[in-house]
């Protein structure tokens, strides 16, 4: 009976130290994993707003660039819209909750901004003010927007 109380706690004591073995040796993997984790939560904070920024009274060209850039975005970056690297927004700029964006881009007409983030902050922004010049050719206009868009993806590494 003695000799068999020995044997059983051998085998336990050998079975806990192959456990903390194991243990100790995927604490490595696991923290490696926890750094990768932690890498996607910051890529998620990574991307380029792209704004189109209008008044509450809209003529015909504010409509003609809010649709050709809508539309230049939606057929140039489907994927990068539907993994949210890009999120195009309208904005009004005559609510009062948006009128900090006036100073925050430097805003004096209808504009369209590309704005980089770089974990959750602006990194930098362009006006795209070519948009009021290419108002008569949406071919152009399309190129324009999806060219300045491609930059920013590229510069920001998105």
């Amino acid at each position: 009976m003695k000799k068999t109380i020995n044997i059983i706690l051998g085998l336990f004591v050998a079975a806990s130290l192959v456990y903390l073995i194991v243990t100790e040796l995927q604490t490595p993997q696991t923290e490696q994993k926890k750094t990768v984790e932690k890498k996607a939560e910051k890529s998620e904070d990574d991307r380029l707003n792209i704004y189109y920024f209008h008044a509450t009274a809209r003529c015909n060209s504010c409509m003609k660039i809010e649709k050709f850039t809508k539309t230049a975005v939606e057929t140039g970056f489907e994927k990068e819209l539907a993994n949210k690297k890009i999120i195009f927004k309208l904005v009004n700029i005559d609510k009062s909750e948006n009128k900090h964006f006036i100073d925050d881009f430097k805003l004096y007409t209808k504009s369209v901004i590309v704005e980089q983030i770089k974990n959750g902050k602006q990194k930098k922004w362009v006006n795209l003010e070519k948009v009021w010049d290419l108002l008569d050719n949406e071919t152009q206009f399309s190129l324009y927007i999806q060219e300045e868009v491609k930059k920013n993806l590229d510069e920001a590494k998105l």
